[in-house]
């Protein structure tokens, strides 16, 4: 009797639990490939990790894509039982004492970062694309939320802090919806545009352009009634 598991994709086409395509010196994409489900563990933080820091100090680094390699899930939630955990690779350190850390330097980095979002992003994983720049999203398949709220818990990594920027007024609201999932949809100005069919490249690609060819403040400009 087999014992082998299925996966929703070809798993021999990515490289685990996340890895670098270079497309040029000028724009990196980020794919996550953790199956079954896209955990965000200790071992994602750390290539996540060691990419921010390149970020910050490559010169002719200029655009970052996130994507996911799962065509259900861009990243599921946190890996709560490897919270603690610090593998021996490079880039590894404890997810509670430095993730604020993290994604500000993300955030602040001089590299225009894009969330491709295409499934559930859920958890740490809305909060990381809520830290990124721009936000696409497929109307087929994404789904944001905030589960914790359900089980009468604060978001602890950055809803509170990215939201109201993007959002307005509306943030609080936008929180309560997603203690279930939220899909997507422009005007919560969340997202820079939500696309079908997927996937989306053309359109993910001119921002890319966009900032690879000029300024990458102007890529930047918010949909919404302010930034992160």
């Amino acid at each position: 009797m087999s014992t082998a598991t299925t996966h929703r994709y070809d798993t021999s086409r990515y490289r685990a639990p996340a890895g670098l395509t270079e497309h040029s010196p000028a724009l990196l994409r980020f794919t996550i490939a953790n199956p079954p489900v896209n955990l965000f563990d200790p071992d994602v933080y750390a290539g996540l990790r060691r990419l921010v820091d390149r970020m910050q100090a490559d010169p002719e680094l200029r655009v970052v894509i996130f994507d996911s390699a799962d065509p259900d899930y861009f990243i599921s939630h946190l890996d709560v039982a490897r919270l603690s955990d610090v593998p021996d690779r490079p880039g590894a350190a404890r997810l509670s004492d430095t993730w604020h850390d993290t994604v500000t330097r993300l955030a602040r980095a001089p590299v225009l970062s894009i969330a491709s979002i295409r499934g559930r992003s859920r958890g740490i994983g809305n909060e990381f694309s809520l830290a990124c720049d721009l936000r696409f999203a497929s109307r087929e398949r994404a789904l944001m939320g905030q589960p914790e709220i359900g089980f009468g818990l604060v978001p602890r990594g950055g809803a509170f802090d990215w939201l109201p920027g993007l959002v307005g007024p509306e943030a609080g609201e936008w929180l309560q919806q997603a203690t279930l999932a939220v899909r997507a949809r422009v005007p919560l100005h969340v997202l820079r545009d939500v696309i079908q069919p997927w996937p989306p490249f053309s359109l993910i690609y001119a921002d890319a352009l966009k900032a690879l060819q000029g300024s990458i403040a102007a890529a930047r400009q918010p949909a919404g009634p302010g930034s992160p």
